[in-house]
């Protein structure tokens, strides 16, 4: 499996990594050991995970499953997110930052977190003080690098350059939706990526299912799908737009004797700024399968074409402003203002 360098850290991750939220839900311990199996096979080495996951289970499979191989892989896991169960608040306040991670240690069962990254930006707290304890964890030697998920581009820049300012560690990287069907991230985050050495992670590479080619224009979801069981997810990826990209991919890819999955994956990956790409599997043959996209070679006439039928890029990138108010029924505009500085 080719490797790509994580923005300006040391790791060297996959070009497609593995997203685990289905551990401990879809997934019991043994389907799940079966996809890590395979990974290793594979040559996949990034491992997306959060503390949220299944309350918790899916860090658990993980630390059982990486026993004896844990050096394999780059563990990246979330903090901030509430738990569905309740029991965590969520949030970035530091003292709750440094119990999760206390938490998320024993889950793993490993002495280290590769990666770990602030789930959701939080407007009540200070970037500093933020900041100031991530910078503890790694000197701890319990984290060895930091990231983010769900900002957007000037957050990101914000944050960066605050640590820098006090020579603390910086963010060397940010997860967000991105796809041919979502682009809010070249509005601003890609070129922020290349200006502050940020590796971008896209998650949701086949928006939705969407992009697999398992719809067609007109016909009903498949039963069990995502579009057949979730009424607001259909509203959102049936447009007339989407149907000409997805009716486009799925041309290209009977043209390249491949799957609209694998070309999908493969134009995220023509992106300079993507470190690895967040793909799910539920068995060792959905892994082979995702796999495939690294040997697609998409040409410049092939991206001309898959470009004059994407949707048009929007006119600012709401995404993440969407997504944390979706999360946290957060509708007062103060909390889309960047997180307080410390005076």
């Amino acid at each position: 499996m080719k490797t790509r360098g994580l923005g300006r850290s040391d790791l060297e991750v996959s070009v497609l990594g593995l997203g685990t939220n289905n551990f401990g839900t879809r997934l019991d311990i043994n389907a799940a050991a079966a996809v890590i199996n395979e990974c290793q096979t594979q040559g996949i080495n990034f491992l997306d995970t959060a503390d949220v996951y299944a309350d918790g289970l899916s860090e658990k499979f993980l630390g059982q499953l990486l026993t004896g191989r844990r050096d394999d892989f780059i563990i990246a896991t979330k903090v901030g997110m509430p738990w569905e169960d309740g029991s965590r608040r969520g949030g970035l306040d530091p003292a709750y930052i440094g119990r999760c991670v206390r938490e998320s240690l024993h889950r793993l069962n490993t002495d280290h977190i590769d990666l770990l990254q602030l789930h959701l930006l939080d407007s009540r707290v200070s970037v500093d003080d933020v900041l100031g304890v991530l910078g503890q964890l790694v000197d701890a030697g319990l984290v060895r690098h930091i990231g983010c998920s769900n900002f957007m581009g000037w957050e990101l820049v914000e944050w960066i350059m605050a640590a820098l300012h006090v020579g603390l560690p910086p963010f060397v990287s940010i997860q967000t939706e991105y796809s041919m069907l979502t682009r809010d991230a070249e509005t601003e985050l890609l070129s922020a990526c290349d200006r502050w050495q940020v590796g971008l992670i896209p998650y949701r590479p086949l928006a939705q299912g969407f992009l697999t080619g398992k719809y067609t224009r007109g016909g009903v979801p498949p039963q069990g799908t995502r579009l057949a069981l979730q009424e607001t997810v259909r509203r959102k990826r049936e447009t007339a737009e989407n149907w000409v990209a997805v009716e486009a991919v799925v041309s290209l890819a009977e043209e390249k004797a491949c799957t609209p999955a694998q070309i999908a994956a493969a134009w995220l990956l023509t992106r300079p700024q993507v470190a690895t790409v967040i793909a799910g599997a539920s068995t060792p043959e959905q892994v082979r399968d995702n796999t495939k996209a690294v040997d697609v070679l998409l040409t410049p006439e092939d991206l001309e074409v898959l470009d004059k039928s994407l949707p048009t890029i929007p006119g600012g990138a709401v995404g993440a402003v969407e997504l944390r108010e979706q999360l946290r029924g957060d509708k007062d505009p103060s909390n889309r203002r960047e997180p307080r500085r410390s005076p």
